[in-house]
């Protein structure tokens, strides 16, 4: 138990330290160069207000307060950071993983199947439901109805006829909220159209070209990445969205962002995605604590030098799903596991080719 505790203890920010990862950043910024960081504090639960007015008093731009990890994200100069770090209740500093996504993998239309009766308004979505049995679950009555489906992505046209018809409660751009806090140029609104697809395949409905498993569900939408940025997607953006969506009384949260390259040397390396390390997998994981059904993609990675999951899908409360083709066999591009502490994933493959 002794060396066990000693080994906890060696791989987390002692008080008031800042983490080797930030340190390395820090020592090639310029001057007056900002960071994106992780301020965790001590103790847990809510994060008291008076230290974020600490925090903030330093000159830091507090960007992110999350009380699922007890911690705030901040933008701020070395000097400011430093000290923030001696504030008596900051256990520690650590980088905002900004991730990039990977090329997709290209893909070709479905062939048209051949319906059996009553199968025609599927369109060729049929295929891809077939696989998974969603037609009869549709015939039972399971189409959504009475399910909050949370979905975290690039940007939403809803003007699309396939989800114009959708219930959607909430929307809210996460980031234009911290476009001020980022490194980068101002961001397009809209995003691209890998959100459109995320939601239409969950959720679409137009009679003989698809329809959704779930297109009688209510849908919160949250845009967490920019994609004319050269890092689209920063961590605390996630986890502010994730936190969000719960408090609006998700059932599921929907992730399918392909994320792994951080060579900026903010991020994880493959022996980090044990479950624990990466924040993004531990508030993933927080969401499954507190009931909801957290979905993400395993990633496109299997062929790569990277050759592994993407986080959060290393997560162990997690549902990481990977691609196979309409011969069920497993795509060759498809990212599997094990983690890094040998649990087998993905734990679901449905039709990605």
């Amino acid at each position: 138990m002794n060396l066990l505790m000693f080994v906890l203890v060696s791989l987390s920010p002692r008080a008031g330290e800042i983490s080797p990862r930030l340190e390395g950043i820090l020592s090639e910024l310029p001057p007056e160069g900002r960071v994106l960081a992780w301020v965790d504090l001590t103790g847990e639960g809510k994060v008291p207000d008076a230290w974020v007015e600490e925090i903030a008093k330093t000159g830091a731009r507090v960007r992110v307060r999350s009380e699922w990890l007890h911690s705030v994200s901040v933008r701020a100069t070395r000097e400011q950071l430093e000290e923030i770090a001696s504030l008596p209740f900051v256990r520690g500093l650590s980088p905002v993983a900004r991730f990039r996504r990977t090329e997709p993998m290209p893909s070709r239309p479905p062939p048209l199947p051949k319906f059996p009766p009553g199968r025609a308004p599927y369109g060729p979505s049929f295929l891809q439901l077939d696989i998974l049995g969603v037609p009869e679950l549709h015939d039972m009555g399971f189409t959504g109805r009475g399910v909050r489906i949370a979905v975290l992505d690039a940007g939403f046209d809803t003007s699309h006829p396939a989800v114009r018809g959708l219930k959607i409660i909430a929307f809210r751009d996460f980031v234009r909220e911290l476009a001020n806090d980022t490194l980068d140029a101002s961001p397009t609104f809209r995003g691209n159209d890998h959100g459109l697809a995320a939601l239409s395949v969950l959720g679409g409905h137009e009679e003989g070209k698809l329809i959704g498993p779930a297109y009688r569900a209510e849908f919160i939408l949250a845009r967490t990445e920019n994609t004319s940025w050269e890092w689209p997607l920063e961590e605390d953006a996630w986890v502010a969205a994730a936190e969000w969506t719960d408090s609006l009384g998700a059932d599921i949260i929907s992730s399918s962002l392909g994320y792994f390259r951080w060579d900026d040397g903010t991020g994880y390396s493959p022996d980090d995605l044990d479950g624990d390390t990466p924040r993004i997998t531990r508030a993933a994981d927080e969401a499954a604590r507190r009931g909801i059904l957290v979905v993400t993609a395993a990633g496109n990675e299997a062929q790569t030098e990277w050759g592994t999951l993407i986080c959060p899908a290393d997560g162990d409360s997690v549902i990481t799903v990977g691609a196979v083709d309409e011969d069920l066999e497993v795509a060759p591009f498809s990212s599997r596991g094990p983690t890094s502490d040998g649990r087998i994933k993905p734990d679901l493959a449905a039709l990605g080719v």
